[in-house]
């Protein structure tokens, strides 16, 4: 066929059970074979699809062994195809016979319209309510806007080929998986100046089998989500014609959302007025969608629109959802966007996975937390802290030179993976066998009782999974996905033991033992990958490397963790076991926050070692990493300062409410640590940990003089002030150590998220600090994003070069 009028493209991926209904009512289309051709892309099956497929198609394509997307397969497609026309048709669908017909008629020739799509028709193939409802939801809402519009509906349309090519076809970069790569599409197409049509006589049968669980899923994950980002990307996207997302459509989800937080209120004193709110709001809600209601009556009765209104409500409160997470992605992705005409891609894909995986960890952690302070209570939950403090002492020294400098070789010699990978491990475990026996024999000659000393015999068990852990080497190659995972499984781990072996204070000595499993499981995880059956035993010189080059910078991090831990340590000794407790619930507070502020310092580190001597390069790049450490950072520190008296009450239980002028202190030290810490991986890179171990001595020094002398007049309170001034100092050095290298970071990146912050200490305020914690950190989180995007678009419009010093 050498001139054909269309060319139609399937992407098929494990579609053995739609594929050959497809192609068969293509080929019993209208539209005579002779006038169009049919292309089958095979993205990646493991099934007999392509087989299907090459008995009734006229090209079958193939993107390799592994799946690259839908956008990718299309684009292959198009690239064979042989017509000026191209039309996309799911695998899971099946046309109706006079499709393909239409779609060529609305588009052939020198016609208006460069696309069109249709919709599924009324009659999905799976009979279930959720299925039901789905396709008929997408029937009723592009039939209801039938007509010219901004998008486009890759399941069944047609474009141009030239149209296509001038718009750059599917952003298969962008979108790995099936999102809304179509609908970005069309605004590009719209943009180009060609425009498209929805034509509701276009209809094909949709094969989907949907169920609740892949509704959010897929609404949140690839729809929603995607799709604020895409709109805050260019927000004039906002303002063109879309099936899916008008003003009704808007109006609605609003009232859905407004009622969801009028019943949050109502748990406040104001319960009256918040039952009214929510009582017109959900009418609201009703009243916008009777259309829809109405429509589903009509087509299926009374029952199915009443088991319909609930999966409605859902996919409304799914959408109001997904708005502040595609912000908060979409502020993440701005602050790690690199140098314009550089893909910010890679530090997004690494930042968002570990960043994740340590949240959610944290998370999970919180729980152990809070579990273990109320039933071990403040004097057997001192006495777990203790142990843990000073079994950190080595196994900062144990993992932290090694992993990050090992990270750094990875970054720079991926060809030597596993040879790094098995020198470290190597190296790591010999390093733990020494630092337990230390560890044991510490605690047999300090002044401590027979528990705490069983207690932190136990706890240098960790070491063992600690050493194991392989996790730098996957942050080194930018694979962090594996690393969140990890993070999760561990802390999962270990909260279920926790659960059901520790039952009462008597069972403190269990503690460190189900940790150290939690980690063990999780080393395990991350390690098996690596291997893979092909496990050598390192040579002497592969396991020597990693230690010779860390010797620095384990010592850096031997002094920080002093000064993180070391007043842990003197409060053990000098003070009760209680007054431990009080302290370490506030520092578990603290961690959490640490976690964040960490996962987004090592998102930089690659392309900072891989900045070289570029001085303008490495400000661009730490400019950034401050921007998106201090905002992260900022609303814990500043929310957690107002309402630090009840969150230890609400985590921990009343007993520890007199831990919250701790907190607030420490809370202080987080943010200057936010700041400083982004200079580790200029020292890392420029090869200058001399340097940052002397600062990082200095520090040490001061805090554990302080902590001599205020430990004994002020107890925890002392500790903490010795926390923050030692951590003033180290930001003190650190800025004018990288100033003296040439380095001048901007700071323009910290405005919008100061003023965010005032935002927030400014509403929870307004609300009063005596309300619900839950209530004050929702209100609190709402404001902080809501004003940090304002400002930052405001900053866009009036001053499109505050962030020169980032982008230029």
């Amino acid at each position: 066929m050498e001139h054909p009028e269309l060319s139609v493209v399937v992407p098929a991926h494990n579609s053995r059970d739609s594929i050959r209904d497809c192609l068969e009512a293509l080929l019993a289309s209208d539209l005579p074979k002779n006038r169009w051709e049919l292309i089958v892309v095979d993205d990646g099956s493991t099934d007999d699809s392509s087989s299907i497929a090459a008995g009734l198609a006229d090209k079958v394509l193939s993107t390799g062994p592994a799946a690259r997307g839908p956008a990718f397969a299309r684009n292959r497609g198009a690239e064979t195809a042989l017509s000026e026309n191209i039309a996309f048709v799911d695998a899971d669908v099946a046309v109706h016979r006079d499709a393909l017909r239409l779609m060529l008629e609305v588009i052939r020739g020198q016609s208006e319209f460069g696309a069109v799509f249709g919709s599924y028709d009324d009659a999905p193939r799976d009979l279930s309510t959720v299925s039901q409802y789905r396709n008929l939801l997408h029937h009723y809402v592009h039939n209801l806007n039938a007509g010219e519009t901004a998008t486009f509906w890759a399941g069944c349309g047609a474009v141009k080929k030239e149209v296509f090519d001038r718009a750059g076809g599917f952003d298969e970069r962008r979108y790995p998986r099936p999102q809304i790569e179509d609908i970005e599409l069309g605004y590009r197409v719209r943009a180009s100046g060609a425009r498209i049509l929805i034509e509701p006589r276009i209809q094909c049968t949709h094969h989907k089998r949907w169920n609740t669980l892949s509704m959010v899923r897929t609404d949140l994950r690839d729809r929603a989500v995607p799709w604020v980002k895409l709109l805050l990307s260019s927000p004039d996207k906002g303002n063109s014609p879309s099936p899916s997302l008008g003003g009704r459509e808007i109006i609605g989800t609003a009232a859905i959302s407004t009622a969801l937080l009028f019943a949050a209120l109502a748990f406040t004193r104001y319960t009256i007025p918040a039952l009214i709110g929510f009582a017109a709001c959900l009418v609201l809600s009703l009243w916008i969608n009777r259309g829809l209601y109405s429509w589903f009556v009509n087509k299926r009765g009374v029952a199915f629109a009443a088991r319909a209104l609930p999966l409605h409500v859902m996919y409304q409160l799914v959408s109001a959802v997904a708005v502040p997470v595609g912000v908060a992605l979409y502020v993440s992705e701005s602050w790690l966007r690199p140098s314009r005409g550089v893909d910010s891609s890679e530090s997004v894909r690494r930042f968002a996975p570990l960043a994740g995986g340590e949240i959610g960890a944290r998370i999970i952690s919180f729980c152990a937390t809070a579990y273990l302070a109320r039933t071990l209570g403040t004097s057997g939950f001192g006495q777990i802290a203790f142990a843990a403090a000073v079994v950190a002492q080595f196994g900062t020294a144990l993992a932290a030179g090694i992993g990050e400098v090992g990270s750094r070789e990875v970054a720079r010699q991926p060809s030597r993976i596993r040879e790094i990978a098995a020198g470290g491990a190597m190296a790591r475990l010999i390093g733990a066998v020494l630092a337990i026996s230390l560890v044991l024999a510490l605690t047999w000659v300090l002044p401590l009782d027979a528990t705490m000393k069983r207690v932190t015999m136990l706890s240098s068990l960790f070491l063992i999974p600690l050493a194991l852990d392989t996790g730098w080497v996957y942050k080194g190659s930018g694979k962090t996905q594996r690393v969140g995972w990890g993070l999760l499984l561990a802390q999962a781990t270990s909260l279920v033991l926790i659960v059901l072996l520790v039952r009462d204070a008597t069972s403190v000595t269990r503690v460190p033992v189900v940790q150290a499993i939690g980690d063990l499981v999780a080393a395990a995880f991350l390690a098996l990958p690596l291997l893979r059956g092909r496990w050598k035993w390192p040579a002497r010189p592969a396991v020597g490397e990693l230690p010779r080059q860390s010797g620095l910078i384990t010592i850096s991090r031997s002094l920080r963790t002093v000064i993180v831990s070391f007043d842990v340590i003197l409060l053990g000794l000098m003070l009760k076991s209680a007054e431990v407790g009080l302290y370490s619930a506030a520092y578990r507070i603290v961690f959490f926050v640490m976690a964040v502020m960490y996962a987004s310092h090592v998102a930089f580190l690659p392309e900072m070692s891989r900045s070289g001597g570029d001085q303008a390069r490495m400000s661009s790049v730490l400019s950034r990493a401050i921007g998106l450490s201090v905002t992260a950072v900022l609303p814990f520190v500043v929310g957690g300062w107002l309402i630090a008296p009840s969150l230890m009450a609400l985590i921990f239980g009343e007993a520890y409410r007199g831990g919250a002028v701790a907190l607030q202190l420490l809370l202080l030290s987080i943010l200057l640590i936010a700041v400083h810490g982004t200079t580790r991986n200029v020292f890392l890179a420029r090869e200058r940990l001399g340097t940052e171990t002397t600062i990082v001595a200095i520090g040490a020094a001061v805090n554990i003089i302080l902590n001599l002398l205020l430990i004994p007049r002020a107890g925890i309170v002392g500790a903490a002030v010795a926390t923050v001034i030692g951590e003033a100092v180290i930001l003190v050095l650190a800025a004018g150590s990288v100033l003296g290298m040439g380095l001048r970071p901007g700071l323009s990146r910290t405005v919008s998220p100061i003023a965010a912050a005032v935002g927030l200490a400014a509403a929870m305020m307004a609300f009063g600090l005596d309300r619900p914690v839950i209530f004050l950190i929702g209100i609190g989180a709402v404001v902080y994003v809501v004003v940090l995007l304002a400002l930052q678009a405001l900053f866009r419009r009036t001053s499109p070069s505050i962030f020169a010093e980032a982008r230029a």
